[in-house]
């Protein structure tokens, strides 16, 4: 079962707080707009908290892609680097040098892997929500223009 994100929890109570108020589901309380145009207010409510978060799930959604891009582009350059030789006879070297050049490329390959899970994780736990969102959005907005 999906959980209700914010603007859907948000359209839910208003939707019942019209409700309670003598919306089209009844209630005691006289409504002060005609039965015949609440079916536009609500539209139209609707319609203002779906343009007013928009821009800001665009905005956002444009953000993350970009942060999840640049984390990709460094992991790749990261993997590179760790990968790169030295351009010295590393067999030459000291063991302890050595082994602190071993160490170092390991965490460089390390850092590389991190943000390549970051890569990921942005793509999964961010932008994919947010293209929910936004399909949750055309779908509210498709529903609310038949009423």
């Amino acid at each position: 079962m999906r959980t209700r994100n914010g603007f859907q929890q948000a359209f839910i109570m208003s939707a019942a707080a019209h409700s309670a108020s003598g919306g089209p589901s009844g209630g005691n309380v006289a409504s002060p707009v005609s039965p015949a145009s609440e079916p536009v207010d609500i539209y139209l409510k609707a319609k203002a908290i779906l343009s007013a978060s928009q821009g800001a799930v665009d905005a956002l959604s444009s953000f993350m892609a970009a942060r999840a891009q640049l984390e990709d582009t460094y992991s790749k350059a990261l993997t590179k680097l760790a990968k790169s030789s030295l351009n010295v006879d590393e067999a030459s070297l000291y063991p302890a040098v050595f082994e602190a050049i071993a160490s170092l490329r390991g965490d460089v390959a390390n850092e590389a892997r991190q943000h390549a899970e970051m890569h990921f994780s942005i793509n999964k736990d961010v932008l994919e929500p947010l293209g929910s969102l936004k399909e949750t959005a055309d779908m509210v907005v498709r529903v609310v223009s038949y009423m």
